[in-house]
């Protein structure tokens, strides 16, 4: 790739910053962003697809919860995803009504239950991933759409399970829970596995006592319940790992490249360059395995209708509802930074 014309890109950005017609066209796609990012093609879940191929989005599930993330490869994370799929299709208990993957990623789950036998109906409103499943299973129905958006009559009744699989907080849990409750056959199952906050922030979404308490109030009841927290963590700390020694280095490194070899272009954006490297480590904190395991907890769960005993997984919980973790496991986890 050839270098950088400091001379061209100021031409660039000088005809954009003073043409009001470019002006107006940033300004509104700044303002319709979250509309763009999510409902064609995420280009944040492409660059997932990408880097595993195998058709899934969601987290790892390790049966060794004290992994060193040094000792992972991207084939450890591929078949920990796999692990994750046959532990969440175990709940599914009605296999020969429809499946509906909420959420369906890049089909992977959509895979798996074609080769059971079983009967998947794949939603999920980006463009690119119904393409994929389109492509790749051409049996399978698809749905192009939110959830919250399906015809309700078109679905009434239909499906022996529903499934979010780290799909529930892009529901809007006022409209998804009757919707649920009518989509879903008699003795139908929907099948959870997605993380909660544990905090005492203001925001209810995502928050484990408003989701556990919006699920009794809709006339539901938890037939199962599994934290599965320390089982996701290793996947957790070996994307923190990957963005502390390998990211931001290289990010430094080209920035002070930038520097050098073309002073006058990073003067003008060193502002914006700053600030982009403190979102990045912001985001970076999100998958620090320290925090999330202080703040939030991660669950396996099966909501069935009326009321009734819920199955918990042998685990105790601690009193602020998060998974304790032994001395030799908590001083493991703070090895891992």
């Amino acid at each position: 790739m050839g270098k950088i014309k400091a001379s061209a890109m100021l031409k660039s950005i000088a005809k954009k910053s003073l043409n009001p017609i470019y002006l107006r066209r940033a300004v509104r796609l700044h303002r319709n962003r979250k509309q763009l990012v999510r409902c064609k093609n995420d280009p944040q879940l492409k660059l997932y697809a990408q880097l595993f191929p195998s058709g899934f989005l969601h987290y790892g599930y390790f049966d060794n919860t004290a992994i060193c993330p040094r000792d992972m490869s991207l084939n450890a994370i591929t078949d920990a995803q796999l692990k994750y799929a046959e532990v969440l299709l175990e709940k599914v208990l009605d296999r020969r009504s429809e499946v509906l993957d909420v959420g369906c990623g890049m089909g992977g789950l959509v895979g798996m239950m074609l080769k059971r036998g079983w009967k998947p109906v794949a939603l999920s409103p980006d463009a690119h991933q119904i393409d994929a499943i389109k492509e790749l299973y051409p049996q399978t129905p698809t749905i192009q759409a939110k959830f919250e958006d399906i015809d309700v009559e078109e679905h009434r009744g239909r499906y022996g399970t529903v499934i979010n699989a780290e799909s529930l907080n892009y529901l809007h849990l006022e409209d998804a829970l009757p919707l649920i409750n009518q989509v879903l056959k008699p003795e139908g199952r929907w099948v959870i596995c997605d993380f909660f906050r544990m905090d005492e922030a203001g925001d209810t979404s995502g928050h484990w006592e408003h989701f556990e308490q919006s699920v009794k109030e809709a006339g539901f009841y938890f037939s199962y319940k599994r934290d599965i927290t320390p089982h996701i963590l290793p996947t957790i700390a070996y994307a923190h790992m990957l963005g502390e020694e390998v990211g931001l280095p290289v990010i430094d490194f080209s920035l002070e490249k930038l520097r050098g070899k073309q002073p006058g272009l990073h003067y003008l954006l060193e502002e914006s360059l700053d600030a982009l490297l403190q979102k990045m480590k912001e985001n970076l904190q999100i998958v620090n395995p320290v925090d999330f395991q202080k703040r939030k907890k991660y669950m396996l769960l099966v909501v069935e209708r009326g009321t009734g005993e819920t199955e918990t997984a042998g685990i105790a919980l601690d009193r602020k509802g998060h998974t304790p973790l032994s001395p030799d496991e908590e001083d493991k986890l703070n090895k891992m930074m």
